[in-house]
This record gives C-alpha cells, structure tokens and sequence, in this order.
C-alpha cells in the first residue's frame, strides 16, 4: 500500500472516530434534554388525571352535572388513555432508573387495567336517561342515588366513586413519581456530561494511540534514511538501508542500497585516482605532467575508448585539443578534408591532426559544456551534428564532455567517448564530473601555490615598507613644561594609511601634525614619506599653521595621484605661553575641552585636503590653554568605527570618555579611549586606520 493510501487510511479512521463519539455525545445531549420534557409531560398527565378526578366527582356529587359534562369526561379519559402510554418507552426513562421505570410502569398498568374494567362510555346512556328523568334534580347523582330504590342507578354510582378512588390512588402515585425525578435530574446530568467527556477522552486516547503507532512507524523510516544518509555521506558505503515494507519507503531503500553498492565499486577506483593526481604533483610543479595525468586518470576511471583535454587559447573564444590519449575521436565535424582521411598508424600523429581544428566557444559538444559550464552526455550519436556511419574511422557511439572549473571560472573541458557498442550511463557521468572536480582542484592548488610565491615575496616587500614607515614615526616624543601629550595609531592592513608627528620647530615651539593619506599599502606609506619630508622643509620658524599646510600643498600638488590626497591637522604650540596656531585640511574638528567652563570646543578651520589645488587657501585659529584644558585630535577612522550593529563610535563617545579620564595624564587618557574603542566593536571588524592624539595643560602660565 502507497504511503498516500495509508495517509487516507488514518485520516478517515481518526475522523470516523472522533465523528462517532460526536454522534454519541449528541444522542446523550438530546436524550438528557429529554428528561426535561418527561417531566413537563408527566406535570401535565398529572394535571389531566386531577382535572378527570375533579369532572368526575362534580358529575357524582353536584346537581349542576350536564350531558356536555360527560361528553367532556369521556375526551379526556380517552386523551389520557392513549398518553399514558407513550412516556415509557421514552429514552428519558430509561436514564432515570430501575426504579423510576417501574413506578411508572405500575402506574400504566393501574389505568390500563381500569380503563378496561370501567370504560366510562358504558355509562353515557344511563347518564342521558337519569337527566331526562331528573331535569329539576335538586341534588347531585350520588344523593339521587342514595334515595333511589333504583339497583342500576346504585351500581352506576357504586362504580363512578370506585373509578374516583383509583384516580385518587393513580393520582397519589403520579405526585411522588414527580417529586421523585427533580432530585434525580442534576444525578443523571452529570452521570450523561461524564459519559460524555469519558467517551470523548477515550476516543481521543485511541486517535492518538493509531496516529502513534503509524506515525512512530512513519518517524522511524524517515530517520532509518536520514541515518543511513549520514552514514554513507560520511564515507561508509557498505552501509544498509533496512526497510522491508512494500511502499514507497521500501523502493527507496531498495534503491538506496543500489546506489551504495554502486559507490562502493567506485570507490577503489577513486582512491587510485587520487593517489596518482597527488603523485603527478608531489615531485614537482609541472602544469603539463598534471594536465597528461589527468587525460590519463580519467580514461582509466570512466573505462572510455578515448579522452582528451581542450584547453582555451589566448582570447578565451575557441578551445584547441591539448593532450589526448587512448583511441580519441573528436566529437565535432572535421571538415570534409579530413573526415575521409584514414588515422595515422600512430596514435599521437592522429591526435596531432587535430590539433590545429579550433573549437569557438558555444558551437558543438565541447562549446556548448564549455560556455554554459555544466557536463553534457550524448548516449547515443546517431542524431549528433558529429554522427558518422558504424564503419568510417572516426565513428563515435557515445560521449562526454565536462568543463574542469574552479568557482565560476572554466579552466577547460575534459573530453571522453566510447567507440564501441556501448554507451556512457548517468553513474558514469557522475563518477566523471567527481574526477574534473578533483582535476580542477589539482589545477587550481597549483594556480594558487604559484601566485603564493608571488604574495609571499610581495608581503616580504610590504612587511619591508611597514618597518620603514614605521621609523618614520618619531620614537620619542619631546617632554615640554606644564605639557602632557600622546598619540596611538592602529592599522588595520600592514602598512598603515595614517602618520601623526611631533617635533621641536624652535626652542619654546613644537610642530604636532597627524595626516590621514586616501587609500592603502605603498602607495599611501610613499605619500607619507613624501609629506614627512617636505613638510620638515617648509616648516620654517616664524610661520603660523595656515601657511605650514599651504607651503605643503604647493610642494606636493601634482606629484601625487588624486586617489592618494591628504587630509592633515597641523598644530604649532608655545610650551610656556599655552598658545597655539592650528590650521586642518580637510580633518576632522580639533576637540578643544575648557575646564573653567566644563564644555567642549569644536573647532574647525577652512581648508580642503592638500593635493588637491595647489592653489587652496587653509585658515588659521589661534587659541590659548589654561590649566586643566586639554585638546584632542584624531583620524575618521576614530568617530566612524562601526560595531556589529552598524552603529558609530560617534564625537559624542569620544567626548563623554575624555571628559572622564581627564583627571589622569595624556596617556592615560588616550588609553581609555582606545579600550572602550575596542570594547565598541568587540564583534566587527576594524575597517579603517585608527590615530588619536591628546594634549593636556597641566602647570601655571
């Protein structure tokens, strides 16, 4: 049976369960609302029996009595004979009790029994005669009758006060039976909402039990295969998938196990290929004993008549055949000049024949696999654009063609076909597109190992210019009176795109630059190197700021590239007065903190990066330190660093944390900074180069 039909199976059981407990609760809902209406019936048998009781007494006991009297009595005796009988076959009854039942069934046997003894029109015409006889009676049948000598008029009454004595009994009876259900009706409501929840439950407990049993069953076929799933894809190939059922899971282990068998024979033939693709690397770097071996592996692993490797030319549009092995044919048109032309005794000078034929991109078999990257298979040629008779030399029964590539990028493309009868199958293919893959693998490593020399003599160089760049910064910074200053630069690559110096531009001045150069690696240190150099040459005394960086900007406009302009900070300080000259091209704002106010300064003079325009303008501002003041510089590297929710560092932080640490030193200081910094962007990466720089006034002027 078909897993869908054992679906359809379960489904309808469990909804012909649950349907049938609703039925049941239902009939047990209405049977209980039954009871209700028993009750109502028997109030109202009650009332008719006392009504019967009442008409029958007023016929025997009062003068008043009249022929539509008795008419009337006779409808009501017949109307409670015949109802009398119907609420107790009633399933109400039934709920109420043994004894309930039998109360009321004695009280149906009591009335049957009178209503056949003393049917009540036996006696309408003797009733018509006595008050014909008697039209100005003056007193009631029962008198009448006790002054009558009349022995029929005696019996008739005698009767009618017996059928009064047993209404009064049935009547009795009927009043208890009634007392009797209201106690009873909260016992058998929760006796009938209890079956119901039990029946309910219980049909829920075997809906879950059948929907366990099939879906443990379900459950552990499924995990049976993903098991075995894991197992083989883990290597283990004698692995069995063991499922005996007859539907869709046996089929597939059955398959399964097919398919394993199968990777099992090909694994030896696999591990053999390895072993000889790593041997043809192992000794030496050699692209052409590697590309032979893998013809050769893969003639051997696919057991093809003929392969071959296509490789592409020079401007990548047409592939041409580069090495071939075994009884090769290629699967193209040849032209009608060579197509008749029978193979060379040699194998390598028919191969060699072929050589020269191009093969563009697209066009063909090997085209085709080569432009769209994927693996194509021809079973059978005989309705190819390359399909020859059985007999002519160059015939082809089946062929592959697989592309060999690394990521989206198609090295070449690894021929192979069958000149016999048979033909290639889909495992085949498979087994052959595996090979390419570790083919390209092989290929691509040894791309890789080259161009790693060529990065391992590279990095040597860049480690040479991170060292150089790196005695470019001043290893000692200058100690100055009533002064604290520190600067921290950080890269994030080998060779960092920031510089900051410091040094004595006269006996009471020191020169304090930071520049943050566009782009990376050597091209940004050799700018650095330029700057650092022209810079100690136009930094004469008696300069402010403003024209340090314009004398800079003239010297350098023009020698370097626009993608490689500086962005610089360039402070000129006065250790005993406090005075400074600072000018920017294109920084960031200098944080300037006042202590007598407790409020921070961004100050930000005009000025565009230099490099740009030798003919720039740069602004100067000139400020004053007091004790307590500090100031701080810093690269975009600083406010613009990023944690793993894309959120700046911001001035802001920078700010809050300077303020905090500002009763310690410089050090200190820049320090903190950098912590809280690195705390920030804990889980992301350091995009940009970091340098910070902070002065501190300490003493008196």
């Amino acid at each position: 049976m078909k897993i869908r039909a054992k679906l359809l199976l379960l489904e309808g059981s469990i909804t012909g369960i649950l349907f049938l407990s609703l039925i049941l609760s239902v009939y047990s809902l209405i049977s209980l609302s039954g009871i209700n209406t028993l009750y109502r019936e028997l109030l109202d048998k009650n009332t008719e029996t006392k009504q019967l009781r009442l008409k029958m007494e007023e016929i025997l006991y009062f003068p008043s009595a009249q022929i539509t009297d008795f008419i009337q009595l006779e409808k009501e005796w017949t109307s409670l004979t015949i109802s009398l009988g119907q609420s107790n076959n009633s399933r109400a009854v039934k709920m109420l009790g043994r004894d309930f039942h039998s109360s009321l069934d004695r009280i149906e046997k009591e009335w049957r029994i009178l209503s056949s003894d003393r049917n009540i029109s036996d006696y309408h015409v003797f009733f018509e005669d006595y008050l014909r006889e008697n039209s100005t009676q003056t007193s009631g049948l029962y008198s009448y009758s006790e002054n009558s000598e009349d022995r029929e008029t005696k019996q008739v009454v005698s009767l009618f006060r017996n059928i009064v004595e047993e209404l009064i009994k049935i009547d009795v009876r009927e009043d208890e039976l009634i007392d009797s259900i209201q106690p009873q009706i909260p016992q058998v409501m929760r006796r009938t909402i209890i079956r119901i929840i039990g029946g309910n439950i219980l049909a829920l407990i075997v809906t879950i039990i059948i929907a366990f049993i099939f879906g443990s069953r379900f459950l552990d076929n499924i995990t049976r295969i993903k098991y075995s799933i894991n197992r083989v894809s883990s290597g283990e190939f004698s692995h069995k998938l063991q499922i005996s059922s007859n539907d869709e899971f046996g089929r597939l282990a059955r398959d399964f196990n097919a398919v394993t068998e199968a990777l099992w024979a090909k694994l030896e033939s696999v591990q053999s290929i390895l072993n000889d693709v790593g041997e043809s690397i192992s000794n030496e770097i050699d692209v052409e004993k590697v590309e032979k071996a893998i013809v050769y592996l893969g003639l051997k692993s696919s057991d093809a008549s003929g392969a071959a490797l296509y490789l592409f030319n020079d401007d990548n549009t047409e592939l041409l055949l580069t090495y071939g092995v075994g009884d090769f044919r290629p699967p193209y048109p040849l032209g009608e000049e060579k197509e008749n032309v029978l193979p060379f005794k040699s194998t390598d000078e028919t191969l060699a024949s072929f050589r020269d034929i191009p093969v563009k991109v697209g066009e063909h078999l090997i085209g085709e696999a080569a432009q769209k990257g994927e693996a194509i298979i021809i079973k059978r040629t005989y309705s190819s654009s390359f399909a020859r008779p059985h007999n002519h030399p160059y015939h082809i029964n089946s062929a592959i063609a697989i592309p060999i590539r690394t990521g989206n990028v198609v090295l070449g493309v690894l021929c192979l076909i069958h000149t016999d009868d048979t033909y290639f199958s889909d495992l085949e293919l498979a087994n052959a597109q595996s090979f390419c893959e570790l083919a390209a693998i092989s290929i691509d490593n040894l791309m890789k190992y080259n161009e790693m020399l060529g990065v391992f003599e590279l990095n040597r160089e860049i480690d040479i210019a991170a060292q150089i760049q790196q005695n470019l910064l001043p290893q000692q910074i200058p100690r100055l009176r009533h002064t604290d200053m520190s600067f921290q630069t950080r890269t994030c690559r080998g060779i960092n795109g920031d510089f900051y110096d410091c040094y004595m531009n006269d006996k009471e001045t020191i020169l304090i630059t930071i520049c943050e150069v566009a782009g990376k690696g050597v091209p940004a240190a050799l700018v650095i190197t330029m700057i650092k150099t022209i810079l100690k040459l136009v930094a004469k005394p008696g300069l402010n700021a403003a024209e340090i960086i314009g004398a800079l900007n003239r010297n350098i406009t023009e020698k370097i590239r626009i993608e490689n302009i500086a962005a610089l900070s360039l402070i000129l300080y006065n250790q005993t007065t406090g005075s400074l000259s600072y000018a920017s091209a294109g920084t960031q704002p200098m944080l300037l903190y006042r202590s007598r106010s407790n409020e921070y300064e961004e100050i930000l003079p005009q000025g565009i990066p230099v490099g740009l325009d030798k003919k720039a303008d740069y602004e100067e501002s000139r400020l004053s330190l007091d004790k307590g003041d500090f100031l701080m510089l810093f690269t975009d590297g600083i406010p613009e660093a990023r944690n793993s929710a894309g959120k700046e560092y911001g001035i802001d932080s920078l700010k809050k944390l300077a303020l905090s640490a500002r009763e310690g030193s410089a050090e200190e200081m820049v320090h903190e900074i950098i912590e809280d910094l690195d705390y920030f962007h804990r889980n992301s990466h350091q995009w940009d180069d970091q340098t910070i720089f902070a002065l501190k006034r300490e003493g008196e002027l």
